[in-house]
């Protein structure tokens, strides 16, 4: 099994993630959830970096949140569901 160093994959996906246009705090909390869900076994999250599978949205939408009681549900209009909760 390969093995490559936590910085070194976090400094790559901020590599592209930026050559895709995303802004610093996006790339971070991007970079932040891919990691975590990788780290915990998913492994197909970072895959989408190297495979074209993550693409910028078109900032002029604005995200719906829709409450739905006991839950809510997020149209982010193509933008990562992790960004607009944060607010970014």
């Amino acid at each position: 099994m390969l093995r490559v160093p936590l910085q070194a994959v976090r400094a790559t996906g901020d590599v592209i993630l930026q050559s895709l246009g995303f802004p610093k705090a996006e790339r971070a909390t991007i970079m932040h959830v891919l990691l975590y869900a990788q780290l915990r076994g998913n492994n197909q999250n970072l895959m989408k970096l190297c495979t074209g599978g993550i693409t910028r949205y078109n900032a002029s939408q604005r995200p719906v949140l829709t409450d739905l009681g006991a839950t809510f549900s997020l149209d982010a209009k193509g933008a990562f569901g992790m960004v607009c909760i944060n607010g970014e």
